[in-house]
């Protein structure tokens, strides 16, 4: 009996010794580095080389495809503690993403020091990602990430947008602080703090995917944003050399994945976004709303402008706006078009962006037609100043389709009915076609309004009515004159 168990005691210090000598010997070392290099090779997607291969003190060498892993340092295996340095050279993320399985690409180099034990342990590097200079700490418990702590500097958007298989849509730098004290995606808790400066469009590439032309924009972000359990609140304002926005308090709720963004634009010249509605304007316009995100998209918008109200609702892709007390001259100075109608207007439209489909409904009360060629024709033709009648309520029902607008018009005054059936409006070429007739004392007077919407040409058909005023004439003349069978023949003209 003593025997065996002197048996066994030699044979463990024996399998002990072996051990010791495998993990903690160069030989033994030597030894292993064949077999876990097979053994890697087995598992991993990629190809891998073991250079160097020693556990005590740790010297790794990892050739993975073409990236280099380097780790340096002390471990000691029975009590689970390390002390390592890593130098990390990746030649192309592209090449690893069987390992990673993330769509990028692109260089990254990395090192740092990882120490502690497999209970908790800490990382803190440094790294050239998206050619910024970046500092991080991470604390990891349990094999688990629990905080993260870094600082971005200078990383280049075009880098980062060509990392993700993103076209390169607009130039700049990320500056960010982060700071996380909780990982878990259940109770988030910290903050991030980020910049973007010297901001700039890619003018080529917005026109090549969107064909939008000449979008020179200049821009810088400013964003803070606090996590805390599954909320996250962000403040942030966008300042360009077209608009300015101020989002004071987005809310994003990662438990029922809601968004909802408050926001105030200012675009103190709106000239300047012509390259984005191909239309002259001018003017200034303040819009506050929100934007929220649900199981549907809505987004709301408010503007005093042109002595009136725009209220709008989109809700994913239907548009509804309601115009109040909107003064039609203004609106017409900022579309450069010429004043030709004085009035307030209300208007309600109904638009879905999809279709680029729709109505409007409009009235404009207390209206004066404004001096135009049409007043004039009609002042020398008719001998009538049409710029002093005054019409109470004047209609408007359009459809919209695309940028083809038809419309059918009616406004009365005192001595006067005008009206007009199907009128086009072309704001792609910027054409006009329409005819109206417009009743004077009762009395016709046909007016086409044809060619460029800024400066149409207008013709007077008054036909009928200079038939009348000359009819009335002779009446007058040849009253008491003529025996009644001849004034009846007055009527046949």
């Amino acid at each position: 009996m003593k025997k065996i168990g002197l048996f066994l005691i030699v044979s463990i210090l024996i399998g002990l010794v072996g051990i010791y000598g495998l993990l903690f010997t160069k030989s033994g070392n030597q030894v292993l580095k064949p077999e876990i290099e097979s053994y890697l090779n087995q598992k991993l997607p990629v190809k891998v080389a073991l250079r160097k291969f020693q556990i005590a003190p740790m010297d790794i060498v990892l050739e993975i495809g073409k990236s280099i892993a380097v780790v340096h340092g002390d471990l000691n295996p029975l009590q689970r503690r390390f002390d390592l340095t890593y130098n990390i050279k990746i030649d192309d993320l592209a090449a690893l993403e069987p390992l990673h399985r993330q769509k990028l690409r692109g260089p990254l180099n990395t090192k740092g020091r990882i120490k502690g034990t497999l209970d908790q342990f800490t990382i803190k590097g440094i790294s050239d990602i998206a050619k910024s200079g970046t500092e991080y700490t991470v604390v990891v418990k349990e094999l688990n990430p629990e905080s993260l702590t870094a600082t971005i500097k200078n990383a280049d958007l075009a880098q980062l947008q060509y990392m993700v298989y993103q076209p390169v849509r607009t130039y700049g730098f990320l500056n960010s602080d982060i700071k996380l004290d909780s990982l878990n995606v259940k109770n988030l808790k910290g903050s991030i703090v980020s910049q973007i400066l010297h901001g700039k469009v890619n003018e080529k590439e917005i026109e090549k995917e969107f064909g939008i032309k000449k979008a020179t924009i200049n821009y810088r972000i400013d964003q803070k944003s606090i996590l805390d359990g599954q909320k996250i609140t962000t403040k942030m304002s966008f300042d360009s050399t077209i608009a300015t926005a101020n989002l004071e308090n987005v809310v994003y709720n990662l438990k029922n994945n809601t968004l909802t963004i408050p926001y105030v634009v200012d675009i103190p010249n709106l000239s300047k976004l012509y390259f984005l509605t191909n239309r002259r304007m001018r003017g200034k316009i303040t819009v506050t709303g929100k934007v929220q995100k649900a199981k549907d998209l809505v987004v709301t918008a408010h503007s005093q402008t042109l002595g009136g109200t725009v209220d709008a609702v989109l809700k994913n892709s239907d548009l509804h706006a309601k115009l109040k007390n909107i003064e039609v001259t203004a609106l017409t100075y900022m579309l450069y078009y010429p004043k030709i109608f004085d009035s307030s207007m209300e208007a309600d439209l109904k638009y879905n962006i999809s279709t680029q489909k729709g109505t409007l409904v409009a009235k404009a009360y207390d209206g004066r037609i404004l001096p135009n060629k049409m007043t004039f024709l009609l002042q020398q033709m008719a001998n009538f100043d049409i710029t002093r009648e005054v019409y109470k309520v004047t209609a408007l029902h359009s459809i919209i389709d695309k940028k083809k607008i038809l419309s059918n018009l009616d406004m009365e005054s005192r001595l006067t009915h005008i009206s007009s059936k199907d009128a086009l409006v072309d704001l792609q070429k910027e054409y006009v076609n329409a005819k109206l007739k417009v009743e004077i004392k009762k009395r016709p007077v046909f007016v086409k309004i044809k060619g460029s919407l800024k400066s149409p040409k207008v013709s007077v058909d008054a036909k009928a009515l200079l038939k009348d005023q000359v009819k009335q004439k002779l009446q007058k003349k040849l009253k008491n004159k003529i025996p009644a069978e001849a004034e009846k023949l007055l009527n046949l003209f």
